[in-house]
């Protein structure tokens, strides 16, 4: 799942340095954890993964943010709309800013309406 996470972050234009590894252990445990939670099971469901990879890359933009340490991600790229499943944002005429804080909630919520899916009755 590392090696997909850091490809989608790649796309996205922020460059993964190995400084940042263990603050993406930390979002890839968070994420996954929170998962099986919600879904009482003990291993992330197949059908989840392309979410938890999104939610992960979400969760990681957004802790490097918040941190400042977010410098090599130019928020001046272009990000003009986002479409994740059946879900599609548009940022046009908004800020770089404001487009990328859009673009970390779509990630961090990426397949919200699956997860009901793979619930399982917990007693």
């Amino acid at each position: 799942m590392e090696d997909k996470i850091i490809e989608n972050l790649r796309s996205m234009g922020c460059e993964f340095v190995e400084e940042h590894y263990s603050l993406l252990k930390f979002c890839i445990d968070k994420v996954v954890t929170d998962l099986n939670s919600r879904c009482h099971t003990k291993e992330l469901p197949k059908g989840l993964e392309e979410s938890a990879i999104d939610r992960v890359c979400g969760e990681f933009l957004y802790a490097l943010k918040s941190t400042g340490k977010l410098e090599e991600f130019d928020l001046e790229q272009g990000v003009s709309s986002v479409k994740v499943g059946d879900t599609s944002v548009n940022f046009s005429g908004t800020s770089p800013d404001a487009a990328f804080n859009n673009l970390i909630g779509t990630l961090r919520n990426s397949g919200e309406e699956l997860i009901k899916c793979f619930r399982k009755i917990q007693f």
